[in-house]
């Protein structure tokens, strides 16, 4: 019986998007036995974060196709949080390849972690990881591409996003779905309401796919708003944003204009 890969071997080298340097393709064997050199955040992860080191190279190069750019990123966001939950797992640059291969499992890549990622090297939504452990104050900006619309959407563009309000009850705004690492994270919206919303809810929603926090908020007049809300993550786990419209609407418009997050 074929055993599982973390089983089989002690240790795993997760290559992230954008490292081009063909050193790091081929197997890597070092002291205590070889080392599993993947691209693969999904085998990364059979590993313990405190068995595997990050090779990053910069600077991020978004992909053309907009919907595999936005899953890559989301993956990213799956080892980043691995990593940063109870471990900071070892950076490692292209052209340390060598110390990895003199450490033995005691060492831990320690010849050439740096344990800080170039800030370019990742996409702007997962810029807090930049430090490894996300530290209090570290921010980030979605960009709305990140984000999925319901039924209504007038403009999506660099700025902004317009949405029609006509119509039923229902969810507006949902998502960036990118994993956030244990602790208190607050999200900031910035949008405008039109003249024609007046007296009328919104229900805004965020946290971990665990379960969050809600508030519903009823304008009296049209303008330009900010909110914040909070919410604790037990674990590494999937954000979630919703805006919704619990009873319908003959006419109005909600502009998004910035959806920020910073660890607390």
């Amino acid at each position: 019986m074929k055993q599982p890969i973390a089983a089989a071997l002690r240790r795993c080298v997760l290559i992230l998007p954008g490292v081009t340097n063909p050193v790091w393709d081929a197997p890597l064997a070092a002291e205590d036995g070889e080392i599993l050199v993947t691209r693969s955040v999904s085998e990364a992860l059979a590993f313990a974060p405190d068995q595997w080191g990050l090779v990053v190279s910069g600077p991020w190069e978004p992909a053309e196709d907009e919907e595999f750019e936005i899953a890559r990123i989301r993956d990213l966001s799956r080892a980043l949080a691995a990593a940063a939950d109870g471990y900071v797992a070892p950076v490692l640059i292209d052209d340390n390849r060598m110390a990895v291969s003199s450490a033995g499992s005691g060492a831990m890549f320690e010849e050439a972690a740096t344990n800080r990622i170039d800030a370019g090297a990742l996409p702007g939504a997962l810029s807090m990881y930049a430090t490894g452990r996300p530290v209090k104050g570290a921010k980030a900006m979605f960009a709305f591409s990140l984000l999925q619309y319901g039924a209504g959407v007038v403009i999506s563009g660099a700025d902004h996003v317009r949405l029609d309000l006509t119509g039923r009850a229902r969810p507006l705004i949902g998502g960036p779905y990118l994993c956030l690492s244990a602790g208190r994270w607050r999200v900031n919206l910035t949008f405008s309401v039109s003249d024609l919303l007046a007296n009328r809810t919104l229900r805004f929603e965020w946290g971990p796919m665990s379960g969050g926090v809600a508030q519903e908020f009823a304008f009296d007049k049209a303008g330009r708003y900010e909110l914040d809300l909070d919410a604790d993550w037990d674990k590494a786990d999937f954000c979630e944003i919703r805006v919704a419209l619990p009873t319908g609407a003959f006419a109005g418009l909600f502009d998004l204009e910035a959806c920020a997050i910073q660890r607390l």
